[in-house]
């Protein structure tokens, strides 16, 4: 029995001694279970820097004015100067020192309020008077007011932006600027034809008949980049450019119509064409009525469709100036701006005759017409012309003498 006892004591004892080994130790001041904290001196608080503590001393460092963590990760408390209108934690303040404190941006970026800074809360953002005029971002209207401190859209506004050709280069003016019209290729460049594609990249024609009977000579379609540079795509002469729905840039230079796809010219009808427009993926309005939907003559200077698909044509008044009618019989000697009613018959319409270049964008808005004076049987001066919409009057914008113009609809 008195063995047994000892065998159970000293399996006890190593039982004992087993945990005591496995247990971890208690922290201790000179052990590693420190807390990180920045110091602050009383007295000295600008001398602040980052020390270790034991966690039984962390409540007597905190009640003395210590921060818990490293300098640098509070320096919005250790350079706070008791101002909500100044910025204080910007860069390492333990390495650098507190910085020169920097104002708050208490802007919102609403017109329709107006900011300051309390320094006791910081930004306040109260409501201007209502009435105020103020801008949504949508150029599309105009005459926005503040009602409550948010900015209510104005009254729409039918906005366009215009581009068209002269000898001496592309021009652009913008249906709501009371400026002359600006050049926007560099270097200046002779151009005839116009087109835009779908994604607002302007293409220039330097060729056509009428430019090379004016003896002008490097005929061309080019591209225009952001800069107003000229980049050649083709050698082709174009009297018209146009982009099909499709998005593909065709030509026409007095002998038919092409279309251009990475750098290639294919031919797409032979018959002599001057002017011509896409109706839809398929139809083409050219000058012949047997191989195309076609009913105007080498006398046209521009056709036109409007939304509604109606169909507008300008003629010269010159000797070759003709069209096909419904019964595609030659009518010829017309001079002026004609609508093609559905019955193929030409309807004249305000000015009876004598402009050149025009563009019918829209009938809710207006229209856009140009001249050049060097056209035969052209009465009116040079320039660009703008019609109101319901109005028979039309107002000179410019005095460029224009070959060909296209309108953007940037507010339709």
């Amino acid at each position: 029995m008195k063995n047994t006892i000892v065998t159970l004591s000293t399996v006890c004892f190593a039982l004992v001694g087993f945990a005591l080994v496995s247990s971890p130790a208690p922290a201790t001041a000179g052990g590693h279970n420190k807390i990180e904290i920045c110091h602050v001196p009383p007295g000295n608080t600008g001398n602040f820097h980052t020390i270790s503590v034991s966690p039984n001393a962390l409540a007597a460092h905190l009640a003395h004015g210590d921060v818990e963590g490293a300098c640098s990760d509070n320096c919005a408390v250790l350079c706070d100067d008791g101002n909500a209108c100044t910025i204080d934690d910007l860069g390492d303040c333990e390495a650098n020192g507190c910085p020169a404190p920097q104002q708050v941006d208490c802007n919102d970026s609403n017109d329709c309020t107006l900011d300051w800074c309390d320094p006791a809360t910081g930004c306040e953002n109260d409501a201007v008077t209502d009435g105020a005029l103020c801008g949504d971002g949508d150029e599309c209207r105009t005459a926005d007011m503040c009602q409550d401190g948010v900015c209510e859209p104005g009254t729409p506004i039918a906005l366009d932006h215009v581009y068209f050709t002269t000898d001496n280069g592309v021009f652009f003016w913008s249906s709501d600027s009371t400026d002359a019209p600006a050049q926007i290729t560099n270097p200046a460049m002779g151009a005839y034809s116009i087109a835009m594609s779908p994604d607002g990249d302007l293409y220039v024609g330097t060729g056509g008949i009428d430019w090379l009977e004016k003896g002008n000579t490097g005929a061309g379609i080019f591209r225009i980049d952001g800069a107003g540079a000229a980049h050649q795509i083709s050698s082709r002469a174009a009297e018209d450019l146009q982009f099909d729905p499709n998005g593909v840039l065709h030509s026409s230079d007095g002998t038919g119509i092409y279309s251009h796809i990475g750098g290639a010219d294919a031919q797409c009808s032979a018959n002599p064409t001057s002017q011509f427009t896409f109706e839809s993926t398929d139809v083409v309005l050219t000058t012949n009525g047997v191989a195309h939907q076609g009913i105007f003559g080498r006398g046209t200077h521009r056709i036109d469709l409007t939304s509604g698909m109606t169909t507008f044509v300008n003629f010269d008044g010159g000797e070759d100036a003709h069209a096909y009618d419904s019964a595609l019989s030659e009518v010829c000697g017309r001079s002026g701006i004609f609508e093609v009613l559905p019955s193929g018959a030409f309807s004249p319409i305000v000015p009876a005759a004598g402009m050149g270049v025009f563009n019918f964008q829209r009938t809710d808005h207006g229209d856009y017409v140009g001249n050049a004076a060097s056209y035969g049987g052209l009465s009116w001066p040079q320039g660009l012309w703008t019609r109101e919409a319901g109005s028979s009057t039309f107002t000179r914008q410019s005095t460029h003498d224009i070959n060909a113009l296209i309108v953007d609809q940037v507010c339709p």
